[in-house]
């Protein structure tokens, strides 16, 4: 089977997408050897890892429209090669046309996973922009796709709310979970991880906030860091640290962009892994948190809800105030209950996130969409 997979960007710091994509199709070929995966992007691929070793990736320059994505040389290369299906990632952007174009000369049957980007939230930024989009390419997409890939139920549900009578499949993002649970040290001060983007969506700022109203005393007797790693919007940047220039900067810890190994170091080090975002399909890092053995501390916006009931996750909320009370409930926790909660989350994402679970699903969808 030849899959043509369709995206904005595989750049590392294009986001989640880019990421989940990548870690997606370099596990599903290789489960799937006999699958041909082919992924096309307006952005080059710039990770030194061996993720993509058994993909083949071409990437293409913008050209008209630069800001929705349009290249003619993309769409150009429609005309190379008929695909059995076409996966697109990420709508809103022009790459949406280039499985229209593979509709109207081969009625290649597509899929579509917006990845969050039908969330109410992403709907009500960038309307006018959303608009133009519409009419000139998502529309004609989606009513011409056969399957919308939804990361989770709520999006699920997010989906219909805009397109009543889409097809949808629910498939999870996966993740590499270590085959067995590793054990962490725990000193006098525990860290806190916020590892992502830095975009208001994630509520970065609400976090800086919390962490300065900490009282004194309290923070005294339970002392912890909190860790600020990724990248982002330097004017987001640059307010977030002068915010906490102007608290407390001895309770943060400014770490900036990592990858690789010294990502996979900050995770092991860490305790817990903070995220009160206003607006996710299904985070990655929190997948990666819980294979490294932290304690998400999550708003219900990631989609993940099932975890506070499972008790591997605790609910930040999304104002200052309540993400205060999610840290102090972290805090207040014993080094034996952090164990068993971290362990509990460990099993827990084995269980129903592991990339054998995850890539059988994507490969009976593809399967029924050539049917």
């Amino acid at each position: 089977m030849h899959i043509q997979v369709v995206t904005p960007s595989l750049s590392k710091k294009s986001g989640g997408v880019g990421i989940a994509v990548l870690n997606t199709y370099s596990h599903f070929s290789e489960l799937f050897c006999d699958d041909n995966v082919e992924i096309l992007s307006l952005h080059p691929y710039d990770d030194d890892s061996s993720r993509a070793e058994r993909l083949k990736l071409t990437w293409f320059h913008r050209s008209l429209l630069s800001q929705l994505g349009y290249s003619k040389d993309l769409i150009a290369y429609a005309r190379n090669i008929a695909p059995d299906v076409v996966h697109t990632h990420g709508i809103w952007m022009a790459t949406s046309a280039y499985q229209n174009k593979l509709s109207v000369l081969y009625n290649t049957p597509a899929i579509i996973s917006p990845h969050g980007m039908l969330d109410p939230w992403i709907l009500s930024r960038g309307y006018h922009k959303k608009i133009v989009a519409r009419l000139l390419y998502e529309n004609k997409a989606w009513k011409s796709c056969r399957f919308f890939h939804a990361l989770n139920n709520r999006e699920a549900d997010a989906i219909r709310s805009v397109i009543p009578k889409a097809d949808i499949e629910v498939i999870p993002n996966g993740v590499d979970v270590p085959h067995e649970y590793v054990e962490k040290s725990y000193s006098v001060v525990r860290k806190i991880l916020f590892l992502g983007r830095f975009h208001p969506k994630k509520n970065v700022h609400s976090i800086v906030e919390a962490v300065s109203l900490i009282d004194c005393n309290e923070y005294n007797r339970r002392p912890f860091v909190l860790q600020l790693a990724g990248w982002g919007d330097e004017s987001y940047i640059s307010e977030l640290r002068g915010r906490i220039a102007e608290t407390y900067p001895e309770r943060f810890e400014w770490i900036g962009p990592v990858f690789g190994e010294a990502k996979k170091d900050i995770f092991n080090n860490a305790h817990a892994f903070l995220l009160p975002s206003f607006s996710e399909g299904l985070p990655v890092a929190i997948l990666e948190a819980w294979a490294s053995g932290l304690i998400p501390l999550m708003s219900e916006n990631c989609n993940l809800n099932e975890a506070f009931s499972e008790s591997v996750a605790i609910n930040t909320g999304v104002t200052p105030d309540s993400i205060r009370a999610s840290i102090r409930e972290f805090m207040e926790m014993s080094d034996s209950e952090v164990r068993d909660v971290s362990l509990a989350g460990y099993g827990y994402v084995r269980k129903l996130y592991n990339w054998s679970v995850v890539c059988s699903a994507y490969k009976e969808l593809y399967e029924e969409a050539c049917s």
